[in-house]
């Protein structure tokens, strides 16, 4: 919850929750509120900084598998179609 607070011509916010810091934060944010993903990589960035960086580490992880799959089911057809053809 944030309250303000009004003392001889100073505002003063008071922030009681972290979780609606961090969601005003993502609210009140520059970007575009109709792309989802980018939303939720902020909001995650904002609130949960080890948890971005979990889910990053393990996108970057999968992606990489991904690729060494492909590049070894790749290689390994080559490799056949070399056998084959001896």
């Amino acid at each position: 919850m944030v309250y303000l607070v009004v003392e001889k011509n100073k505002i003063i916010t008071i922030i009681k929750s972290r979780e609606n810091f961090c969601f005003l934060n993502v609210r009140n944010s520059s970007h575009s509120r109709t792309c989802l993903p980018e939303n939720v990589c902020k909001f995650l960035f904002h609130c949960y900084s080890y948890v971005y960086v979990a889910l990053m580490s393990m996108i970057a992880g999968l992606r990489h598998l991904h690729l060494y799959e492909r590049e070894y089911k790749h290689s390994s057809e080559y490799a056949l179609n070399l056998r084959m053809q001896e």
